[in-house]
C-alpha cells in the first residue's frame, strides 16, 4: 500500500498514537462507510479512525454527537480498542466548543475515544474525507 507511510506518519505524529509497528501491517480504508463525508480507517484490528469533513456551522450541533455515537458503536461492535474521530477543519477555533461538548456528552468517562481537530492541509490525500 503506497500510502501506508503517509497514514502511519499521520496517525503517529499528527494524532499522537503510540500503536506498535505491527498494527500498521493491516490498514483498511472505507470511503463508503455509511456516513456521508466520513472516511473509515481500520488499523490492525485495534484502532478505528473516522476522518470527517468539517460540519457546517448550522448543523454541527446535531452532526457531531451523531458521528461520535456511530463511531463508538462501530468501535464496540467490531472489537477495536480505540476510536479517533478526526475533523478536517479550516477553523478549529470555531468548532472547538461544539466538539468538546459533544465529546463530553457522548463519551464521558470513555478514555478510548479521542477527538482531533486537524487542519485540512494536514490530512494526507489518501485520507481525505469523501464528499
Amino acid at each position: 500500500m503506497p500510502e501506508r507511510s503517509a497514514i502511519e506518519r499521520f496517525v503517529r505524529h499528527t494524532l499522537g498514537c503510540r500503536c506498535p509497528e505491527e498494527v500498521f501491517e493491516r490498514i483498511e480504508i472505507d470511503r463508503e462507510a455509511g456516513t456521508r463525508g466520513v472516511l473509515r480507517l481500520a488499523i490492525g484490528g485495534r484502532l478505528l479512525v473516522y476522518v470527517a469533513a468539517e460540519p457546517r456551522r448550522d448543523t454541527s450541533a446535531a452532526d457531531l454527537p451523531a458521528l461520535l455515537r456511530r463511531g463508538v458503536e462501530d468501535r464496540d461492535a467490531n472489537g477495536f480498542n480505540r476510536l479517533r474521530l478526526v475533523l478536517a477543519t479550516t477553523d478549529s477555533a470555531a468548532l472547538k466548543a461544539d466538539a468538546q461538548e459533544a465529546l463530553a456528552v457522548i463519551a464521558a468517562g470513555d478514555d478510548k475515544v479521542h477527538l482531533h481537530l486537524v487542519a485540512q492541509a494536514e490530512i494526507p490525500a489518501a485520507l481525505a474525507p469523501p464528499g
